[in-house]
């Protein structure tokens, strides 16, 4: 029995003894013993929680200025300010799945990973999985901590703080397109083998190109360009965050499908990409 028939057979007892749960976890440890990881999560909270802070200055000024506001223009800034930071954080969450789904390719690590997990479409749903749990727990217990900071604003400005069903399903919706928002950056991350090419990709279609669209829209007053930066991942999700406390679920959920189709898309690439080497690998058997 030559040595690379052995190591066929082993590579194929290793991927039957092997469990989803057991890649995952494995994959969650290695987010964490990662230096970076806790800093780019932790920094996604906290521009989430200024972008609230921000709102709630910002309500805080046009109500004690003698403006020609619309009415309930202050409450409805109050009431959105929970959600506030969710680009900001989508954006920073996306550099820290990006680094941790690129990490080990930039570096040249994924051969070890390969030898430990010889299933690599495993090792792909579930780096996938580990970015969308994160990011998901992570924008829940960001958008409880933001609420609670509204509402200790309300009750300090002498009001009632006020939180109805309406409110908990907007900011799940909101958890929920951030995340989605979040696992299209770890796509690009798992298609780029170049880490900062993905991060620049990342930046140029989350912010940089809705911003040029958008201006381009404004000058020309063509709607088609404002057509299109609304239909990127930051326009969606911006839109989710401003319908957030709307009575209608419908739009929300539309947005979070146009989310889902560029994530769709994103893990196609990605998957493609991914199965090349294990690809040339079966060639050169």
């Amino acid at each position: 029995m030559t040595g690379s028939v052995k190591s066929a057979l082993m590579s194929e007892r290793a991927r039957r003894a092997q469990r989803m749960r057991d890649v995952v976890r494995a994959e969650f440890l290695k987010a964490r013993s990662l230096r970076v990881q806790p800093l780019l999560w932790t920094a996604g909270v906290l521009g989430a929680l200024v972008g609230t802070a921000a709102a709630l200055l910002f309500a805080s000024i046009l109500g004690s200025i003698d403006a020609d506001l619309p009415p309930g223009e202050v409450a409805r800034l109050v009431e959105r300010a929970p959600v506030a930071g969710a680009g900001t954080a989508a954006l920073l969450w996306g550099f820290a799945a990006i680094h941790l789904t690129a990490n080990e390719r930039a570096t040249g690590r994924e051969r070890l990973t390969d030898i430990e997990v010889p299933s690599r479409g495993r090792t792909f749903v579930a780096r996938l999985a580990v970015v969308i749990m994160g990011a998901g727990v992570l924008a829940a217990c960001t958008s409880a901590l933001a609420g609670a900071a509204t509402a200790s604003y309300v009750l300090a400005s002498g009001g009632t703080p006020q939180v109805a069903v309406r409110d908990i399903v907007g900011w799940a919706v909101v958890a929920l397109a951030t995340s989605l928002c979040v696992a299209w950056a770890a796509c690009l991350g798992l298609a780029i083998r170049n880490g900062v090419v993905a991060a620049a990709t990342h930046l140029t279609v989350f912010v940089i190109l809705p911003a040029v669209l958008g201006s381009v829209a404004a000058t020309s007053r063509h709607e088609g360009y404002a057509w299109a930066a609304s239909m990127m991942p930051a326009g969606r999700l911006g839109f989710v965050v401003d319908a957030s406390g709307a009575d209608e679920v419908l739009p929300l959920i539309s947005a979070c499908g146009v989310l889902l189709v560029w994530l769709a898309g994103a893990t196609t690439v990605a998957w493609l990409r991914w199965r090349v080497p294990a690809v040339r690998s079966e060639v050169r058997r």
